[in-house]
């Protein structure tokens, strides 16, 4: 990501693999379909760079940020 948008970030690294399984709330069992993947970015000017040029696909994160 530096090289594109000029943010100091670590990572993509896989969080959760493919075929995990965890138990929910309800104690329902589910296996996850994909990898899902962090990036850590770590100071407030730059999350607020990737806000404005990227965007977060949850919701909460886009408004707590603001």
């Amino acid at each position: 990501m530096k090289n594109y948008f000029n943010i100091v970030a670590t990572g993509p690294y896989i969080n959760t693999k493919t075929g995990s399984k965890h138990v929910k709330r309800g104690e329902e069992i589910i296996t996850t379909r994909k990898n899902n993947y962090i990036i850590e970015i770590a100071r407030k000017l730059h999350v607020q760079r990737f806000l404005s040029e990227i965007g977060f696909s949850i919701m909460e994160k886009q408004l707590g940020l603001k």
